[in-house]
């Protein structure tokens, strides 16, 4: 697939934690670096999962609640290539994977609305638009890990970025958290966010359990979207990823499960669900078109 002329915004969410959002997120961005595509992380999520996943040290980076306030642009809070930390207790460095950069989040996230009550003309949804465009100019795609429930960051970039995937377990707590999910999603939309739900992973999958079917026919039946003609495309990712001991053994190495068992079969996994998701976003793009935002962006980019 060749490269758009700007990288493509995927938010990744759910209404409730343990479901493997941000390990979706890092596995799926992993695998299309594999394929040769650029791509960054952006931590929103106050309990930073994507940023302690790679234990990033705590203040040794700009992070995301420095692009909130204005305080650093994009390109001063990425991470590329290798850091020093602790890890496990033990001094180590951190090896990302080629093509891949991460933006960490940190505890002063959790501050931002106070913040913002204090210093009203910060324009924090600007700020984070700002770095998105700025993002969009220097990779193929910009992953955003969003909290399980609607704090200021995630409704920010719930109004910021065009896609949208959830991602599920089986079990029925799970199957209720993608409906609130979809109502915070179009809560947000109510307010003017143009943003679109691209797709449902399900993770932890075992096809041999009843709760494991039950959810992939609930997410096959309640989850489609309705092209103008009146006809229903599914919105349900053909390709699950598998209950593995290696995709919860690999955060504690802080690697990726390529890095961490490269021939394991969550690596096919998630190397097909990237390429799912790569045809899907052209086949919406097509279908739906890209949003006013997008629209604008690339005028400005022409116009350059």
């Amino acid at each position: 697939m060749a490269r758009p002329a700007l990288g493509r915004l995927i938010a990744f969410g759910n209404q409730k934690g343990g479901v493997g959002k941000t390990t979706t997120t890092i596995n799926v961005a992993a695998a299309l670096a594999r394929k040769g595509r650029s791509v960054c992380l952006v931590d929103v999520d106050n309990n930073r999962g994507l940023t302690r996943t790679f234990s990033v040290p705590e203040e040794a980076f700009r992070s995301t609640f420095d692009i909130f306030t204005g305080e650093a642009e994009a390109s001063e809070c990425i991470i590329k290539a290798e850091f020093q930390t602790l890890l496990n207790g033990t001094e180590a460095v951190v090896h990302l994977p080629e093509r891949f950069a991460i933006i960490p989040a940190s505890r002063s996230l959790e501050s931002l609305d106070q913040v913002i009550a204090q210093r009203p003309s910060i324009r924090p949804e600007k700020n984070f638009a700002r770095a998105l465009a700025d993002l969009r100019s220097s990779f193929d795609y910009v992953f955003v890990d969003t909290a399980p429930n609607l704090t200021t960051p995630t409704v920010i970039a719930y109004n910021t970025v065009p896609w949208f995937i959830l991602t599920a377990r089986p079990g029925k707590t799970a199957m209720d958290s993608l409906s609130d999910a979809v109502q915070d999603l179009l809560q947000v939309k109510q307010f003017g966010a143009e943003g679109r739900l691209l797709g449902v992973v399900l993770t932890e999958v075992d096809v041999r359990t009843r709760l494991s079917k039950d959810i992939v026919q609930f997410v096959d039946e309640e989850f489609r979207a309705t092209l103008e003609n009146k006809k229903t495309v599914k919105l349900g990712f053909q390709n699950h990823i598998s209950k593995t001991i290696a995709i919860e053994e690999a955060p504690y190495a802080a690697q990726t499960i390529f890095d961490y068992r490269a021939n394991s079969r969550a690596c096919a996994e998630y190397e097909a669900l990237a390429e799912e998701i790569e045809t899907r976003l052209k086949n919406f793009e097509s279908l739906f078109g890209m949003t006013r935002g997008q629209a604008d962006e690339q005028k400005r980019a022409a116009n350059e």
